[in-house]
């Protein structure tokens, strides 16, 4: 039982330090971390925050899907459609699972829209 205690009070605290680093403009420097930290901030339901961090990522790495996916969806949660229409636009995907995952949320937004 301790160990289950540890390990989640570890998590809590990567979680709090990932906030921290972010709310003071701290962020990490790699950009697998910075979209690691948005990814953790989506999962806690703080898409605002998410869409900050995602437009960060989308800056350092314009070419990567990934960032302008989960930028899409964090704008999508939002409701902020038509930007999340554009972002996940301007993502240029390559492989096929890319291309029908773009797919599949551009019809989740047109859908909304």
């Amino acid at each position: 039982m301790r160990s289950g205690k540890r390990v989640s009070g570890r998590i809590i605290m990567a979680e709090l330090c990932a906030t921290l680093c972010l709310a003071s403009g701290i962020a990490q420097n790699s950009f697998d971390s910075l979209l690691e930290s948005g990814v953790k901030l989506a999962q806690q339901e703080r898409y605002r925050e998410a869409v900050q961090v995602f437009e960060k990522c989308v800056q350092k790495d314009p070419a990567s899907f990934e960032a302008h996916y989960n930028l899409a969806l964090a704008l999508f949660a939002v409701d902020r459609l038509p930007e999340a229409r554009h972002a996940i636009q301007a993502a240029s995907e390559g492989r096929q699972s890319e291309q029908l995952a773009k797919q599949y949320l551009l019809g989740k937004i047109d859908g909304a829209l």
